[in-house]
């Protein structure tokens, strides 16, 4: 790995690892815990994906002030290599009874869509907001975004069912953690930067700095299994 255009490419690999593992994980954990623990184990896997997004930067801070700048992608290797082997030995069979066809269309649908929305609002500050690039990528976006919830609502076998949101519990908690998610990565993305380019600190001191987040985060996502239990019971009210 000698360009940054070989780096982007391999943490385009990871970010589609981890687009894979968000809802699979979340599908474990409804069939691991009982009703009664799921609110508590979901505030808890919040937490540390969070986490997760702070210790990023503190850890490949460490990397890249003492190695090469490509263990910051290997450094996740022997960790993928050890959680694969548990899961497979620990984890409980989570797949269906009755099966369900991939929902194709809605999942290309929903990748374009969500893909030009980020490259046009990456592409935005370099550029400005009349360059065709960002014009053509939030228009993309609208159109694909708008077909994909079209077409889920009529389709057999949706990838993501329109008629949860009809729901406002469900609603509201998934608008909730979109807003929050997006803030915090935002966060994370302007910060470093910020720490770096302008404040003139090293990739190292830079991730250190996120570290009071990272614990804040960790220390306090617990809490939300408690909020969430009351939540539920206030609605079977």
């Amino acid at each position: 790995m000698t360009n940054a255009n070989a780096l982007i490419a391999c943490r385009a690999i990871m970010g589609i690892g981890a687009a894979l593992i968000m809802p699979s994980t979340l599908s474990l954990l409804q069939s691991c815990f009982p009703r009664r623990e799921r609110a508590k184990a979901i505030a808890m896997w919040a937490g540390f994906a969070g986490a997760g997004g702070a210790i990023g930067p503190i850890l490949g801070g460490l990397l890249v002030g003492h190695f090469w700048y490509g263990s910051v992608l290997l450094v996740a290797a022997p960790i993928a290599s050890v959680a694969f082997v548990a899961s497979a030995l620990l984890a409980p069979n989570s797949r269906e009874s009755v099966a369900h066809a991939l929902d194709l269309p809605g999942a290309g649908l929903s990748i374009v869509g969500f893909a030009a929305l980020l490259a046009a609002i990456i592409e935005e500050p370099a550029r400005c907001w009349t360059d065709l690039l960002v014009v053509v990528g939030f228009g993309l976006a609208v159109v694909c975004l708008v077909g994909f919830v079209l077409y889920e609502r009529r389709a057999e076998g949706p990838m993501l069912d329109m008629k949860f949101f009809n729901n406002s519990h469900f609603a509201t908690g998934a608008i909730g953690i979109t807003v929050a998610f997006f803030a915090m990565f935002s966060l994370f993305f302007l910060l470093t930067q910020y720490l770096q380019y302008v404040q003139g600190y090293s990739p190292q001191g830079a991730g250190l700095r996120g570290l009071p987040f990272a614990l804040t985060v960790v220390a306090v996502s617990p809490r939300a299994g408690i909020a969430g239990g009351s939540a539920e019971r206030f609605a079977r009210k």
